[in-house]
């Protein structure tokens, strides 16, 4: 049964990857976009942190770099699936070899992860999709933006750890 489950959680694993790797070749496409329209990344509008700053990188790119915000937005959405997919395979994978503690960690971090990446991603939608952006959801954004990737962090340094730390037990 457990190398059954051991397998399943392997395929689980994989197909996030898959998804990961799919949906970020899909946004390199609109990464050029908004390279040409003088703005960085999708990732300099999650950490303006300021509303002055998200405004300057939105008038910067004009429509065009609207829709490709937007575009990278719904992408997102894909790579979000992704980890949860890899946080379950991962998790599968640590219970398959006794360590049931830590594929539960694992699962909370990448469910806590993808909860902020999905605020994140609703906020600056609507932040992009406004004329002028609020005062409260750069900073949304932000702060949700740096948490997704402290708990995508954590949770792959619990996967990252597990074999140092069955080795020093």
């Amino acid at each position: 049964m457990r190398v059954i489950g051991a397998l399943l959680a392997l395929i689980c694993t994989a197909l996030g990857v898959l998804q990961v790797w799919a949906a970020s070749r899909r946004r390199s496409d609109e990464f050029f976009i908004l390279r040409s329209s003088g703005q960085s990344s999708l990732m300099a509008f999650e950490f303006a942190g300021s509303p002055g700053r998200l405004r300057g990188l939105l008038d910067a790119g004009g429509m065009r770099g609207r829709d490709a915000v937007l575009r990278s937005l719904d992408i997102d959405h894909l790579i979000t699936t992704g980890y949860v997919f890899i946080g379950l395979g991962a998790s599968g994978i640590l219970t398959a070899v006794s360590r049931v503690g830590l594929g539960r960690k694992v699962i909370v971090f990448a469910l806590v992860a993808a909860a902020m990446g999905v605020i994140e991603n609703l906020s600056l939608r609507q932040a992009v999709s406004a004329r002028q952006p609020t005062g409260g959801i750069a900073p949304l954004v932000t702060l949700t933006a740096a948490l997704k990737f402290v708990f995508l962090l954590l949770g792959a340094g619990c996967v990252l750890l597990w074999p140092l730390r069955t080795f020093l037990n």
